[in-house]
């Protein structure tokens, strides 16, 4: 596979530029930050690889640029928002924003939005209320792509979920954990079909429903297996129904009957953390946990430890990325 090296700075205008002839000024900077991030931080199969869906998911009228949400209900520390179809990163971002501001006034919210549609990186969004002093937990229904344990059809969704931890200093040093609940999330998968190599281990099932490392039988088929097998499967479940719940949003089998991954159901808490600790005293002990578990294993890896150095490393010398996705995005624009 041919690569090529951007600056972040070229890439960040070129973004800008195509999601100019859809959406307006702040929204294409929003949007494009966003891809960016995920790019800086080595979270490939949701930076770049996923623009031209968002791009042709616009042009398809699934993503409606221009419409925000509205709120459709408010009670104490829990909110629930309607996104209209508007763009699933902007309308997250959104609700991230505003579940921050509920808990920094009552100490915990809870924010429910439905009527949107995929949210990119989960992770970004525990890097926005962290990087505001709230601890975070968020997740998203999904349409069908995952089937329960021993099951012969793909009914579940794998629910990306995101849970992030404040630094107490206001660094960017967040610790955060990032995943969906399949073995392997689908842009990570696709980044395991571009470079023509099998999963490390399996990740779904093939047509027989035998289990299979072959990521290109899983994702036509949209037969991923679950982490922990009945486990995950267990937890895609109840987390399908709360995302409902609280956001009175659509079902991960209502999405499924719809033309494209639309009208998803997601939740966004937020804990104001400097509510229950000081700050220098919270920044102590979460640096103790870290230590506690250094001290049993050195080898242990703590969530996104690295991350801080990795994403300095695509600051100084470009990111690399396939020439051909390259091309591609660059044709969104003639298109």
């Amino acid at each position: 596979m041919n690569k090529l090296t951007k600056s972040t700075s070229e890439i960040r205008d070129t973004l800008i530029s195509i999601l100019s002839s859809h959406f307006n000024k702040s929204d294409s900077e929003a949007l494009a930050e966003i891809f960016l991030d995920s790019e800086l931080d080595g979270v490939k199969s949701h930076g770049l690889a996923r623009f031209p869906r968002l791009i042709n998911e616009t042009r398809d009228g699934y993503i409606q640029p221009g419409k925000k949400p509205s709120l459709s209900k408010s009670f104490a520390g829990w909110e629930t928002w309607d996104g209209h179809s508007g763009a699933g990163p902007l309308n997250a971002l959104f609700c991230t924003q505003r579940a921050v501001e509920v808990a920094q006034q009552f100490g915990i919210a809870c924010v429910g939005l439905k009527n949107t549609n995929h949210w990119l990186r989960p992770g970004h969004y525990s890097k926005v209320a962290a990087l505001s002093g709230c601890a975070f937990i968020g997740w998203s229904n999904t349409m069908p792509n995952m089937r329960a344990h021993n099951a012969n059809k793909t009914s579940l969704g794998n629910s990306p979920i995101s849970i992030g931890l404040p630094t107490g200093d206001g660094s960017d040093n967040i610790t955060f954990v990032d995943l969906a609940l399949s073995q392997f999330s689908y842009g990570k998968m696709k980044a395991y079909v571009d470079s023509e190599t099998t999963l490390p281990v399996d990740g779904g099932y093939d047509d027989q429903n035998n289990p299979t490392s072959d990521p290109n039988i899983i994702m036509k088929n949209q037969s991923a297996s679950a982490i922990g097998y009945w486990k995950g499967s267990a937890l895609s479940i109840i987390l399908d129904m709360l995302a409902v719940l609280l956001s009175g949003g659509s079902s991960v089998f209502e999405i499924g009957q719809k033309p494209g991954e639309q009208d998803l159901s997601q939740v966004f808490i937020a804990i104001a953390l400097d509510k229950l600790w000081d700050n220098e005293e919270y920044a102590r002990r979460l640096t103790e946990l870290k230590q506690q578990l250094k001290m049993i294993d050195p080898s242990v890896h703590i969530p996104s430890e690295k991350r801080l150095e990795r994403r300095q490393g695509y600051v100084e010398n470009g990111i690399s990325l396939p020439a051909d996705l390259w091309q591609e995005i660059l044709d969104l624009n003639v298109q």
